[in-house]
């Protein structure tokens, strides 16, 4: 399932097989039995695979096994910085570019260019990947933003001017201070400028 995933999301992904540690022949017992050659684990990935040969008899049994290796490298494009960015910046589309990288030696998984706005949650150098980890999405309301403090009770609402006082995206819990009485409350963000308390 990885590796098809792998090859459905980047058309121009080339797989390469090197540094092969094989049996330079593998007999089989009987001629009626078949050989098996199945990696050590169910889903495949880039970097160095192991192998195992096994004969199969007829009725199933396992007649015997030979462990061997190989080393996968997988080239695709994946994103990274035009230029350096700053923890905090916001990521722009000319701040994107394009690069050959092996998938064998990355540190996580790359960015797929979807949703936003991001910003970046690291620092990271010009031509370096762009990793999923490296983005949040981009907060509603920022530290030091001005927003509406609504009150909504069942016969009442009420609206004052507030001052946020942590980053926050939309249905998070954000402390606000009201900017009339100077109290800090609790509130809900609903949208860019409206923070909300029940």
């Amino acid at each position: 399932p990885y590796m098809n995933s792998v090859m459905a999301q980047n058309p121009t992904a080339e797989p390469e097989l090197r540094e092969y540690d094989l049996p330079e022949q593998v007999f089989v017992s009987d001629p009626m039995n078949n050989l098996l050659v199945k990696p050590s684990r169910e889903e495949i990935k880039p970097g160095r695979l192991s192998l195992h040969f096994q004969e199969i008899a007829l009725d199933g049994r396992v007649v015997r096994k030979t462990s061997a290796s190989v080393f996968l490298d997988m080239w695709i494009d994946v994103r990274a910085a035009a230029r350096p960015l700053n923890k905090g910046d916001l990521l722009e589309p000319q701040d994107v570019t394009f690069i050959r990288k092996n998938l064998a030696f990355m540190n996580g998984d790359p960015w797929d260019g979807q949703g936003g706005p991001w910003r970046m949650t690291r620092s990271v150098g010009a031509s370096q990947v762009l990793y999923a980890s490296n983005l949040e999405p981009l907060p509603l309301v920022l530290r030091g933003d001005t927003v509406s403090l609504v009150y909504e009770g069942e016969y009442i609402r009420l609206e004052v001017p507030a001052e946020v006082m942590a980053d926050a995206g939309y249905g998070d819990a954000v402390t606000v201070r009201n900017m009339q009485s100077d109290r800090q409350v609790v509130a809900t963000v609903r949208d860019a400028n409206t923070v909300v308390v029940h």
